[in-house]
């Protein structure tokens, strides 16, 4: 069984009261989506086709990258490389309230500022952007 809570994906194993009583814990804090291949009885499952092992899905297909915006990505890159966002600034030169907006989108990431992060970064400025 796959759970998908706030676009974490875990699989779950083991006893069915386990599960459930876990469940119920991560529905009152997440919106949670249950795949399976057979839908359990009662549990609100959707039934998805089975899909072999070796097939593959393009990523920008899904709900997930399709709400992912330039900021969540250079947060999620200045998270991997352990730097808080003050950290972050001093190395690119960008002001730490700058990064801020970029990041909750309240300001568009431009492409000079995303070369100047991407070098910080030691990243390619183009991961930034997810279209």
């Amino acid at each position: 069984m796959s759970a998908v809570v706030t676009h974490i994906e875990i699989a779950l194993s083991g006893a069915a009261t386990d599960l459930a009583e876990l469940l119920t814990f991560l529905r009152q804090k997440f919106q949670v989506e249950i795949l399976t291949r057979e839908a359990p009885k009662n549990r609100g499952a959707k039934t998805t086709p089975a899909l072999a092992d070796d097939e593959l899905i393009n990523l920008r297909d899904t709900a997930f990258w399709q709400a992912t915006t330039p900021g969540k990505l250079l947060a999620g890159y200045r998270l991997k490389h352990n730097l808080t966002q003050k950290q972050l600034s001093a190395k690119c030169g960008i002001g730490q309230t700058i990064l801020s907006a970029y990041e909750t989108g309240k300001r568009p990431l431009t492409p000079k500022a995303a070369i100047k992060i991407g070098r910080a970064l030691n990243e390619d400025f183009t991961k930034f952007q997810p279209t």
